[in-house]
Order: C-alpha cells, then sequence, then structure tokens
C-alpha cells in the first residue's frame, strides 16, 4: 500500500515547536520512518513557517535553522503551483469552468 501523502499548514509546525510533547510533534518526529505516512512541504510553507517563528513568536534565527534541520529531515519539498483564489461569495466554481 502507499504511503498517505500529506501536506500540513504552518499553524500545526508551529503548535508542534510550541507543544514539543504533543501529538503533532510527535507525528513529525515519526514521519522519517513511518510506512504509514510521508509529510510534503513547500518553499512557500517553509518561508511562512520562518516568518511567523522569528517575527511573531521571537524565535533566534540560529534555533530557527537548527528546528528546521531537524524537522526537514521527515520532509519532502515539493514546488507548489499558484491556485487561483477562489470566486467571489455567490459565484459557485461551476460557473467559473468551461
Amino acid at each position: 500500500m502507499r504511503p498517505l501523502r500529506v501536506v500540513i499548514d504552518t499553524n500545526l509546525y508551529i503548535m508542534a515547536r510550541l507543544s514539543p510533547g504533543g501529538h503533532i510533534a510527535t507525528w513529525l518526529q515519526a514521519a522519517p520512518s513511518s510506512p504509514a505516512y510521508r509529510i510534503y512541504t513547500s518553499p512557500q510553507i517553509m518561508s511562512e513557517l520562518e516568518e511567523e517563528l522569528i517575527e511573531k513568536f521571537s524565535m533566534d534565527p540560529v534555533e530557527f535553522k537548527d528546528y528546521m534541520s531537524n524537522l526537514q529531515s521527515g520532509l519532502t519539498v515539493v514546488l507548489a503551483h499558484a491556485v487561483p483564489r477562489p470566486p467571489a461569495a455567490g459565484v459557485g466554481w461551476g460557473r467559473l469552468l468551461p
């Protein structure tokens, strides 16, 4: 069976950092050796994570680099493509697509 492919939101990485003994941190730590799932991320997500942890949570940039080097061992980085914004309220996707 193929492993489940997972993309994690920036907020979950922050939760894992703030609660290192929590469920999300444990899940991230298990990712490199888990046959059940593979975690994917993008440069955009990692950039947002850096901005949030350093600017909003006052993490030292050196500490952030250490955190990222530990974290990235369990991640697969892929290039993300831009996705169009959702339509305005009241306009369904079906009306916009051919």
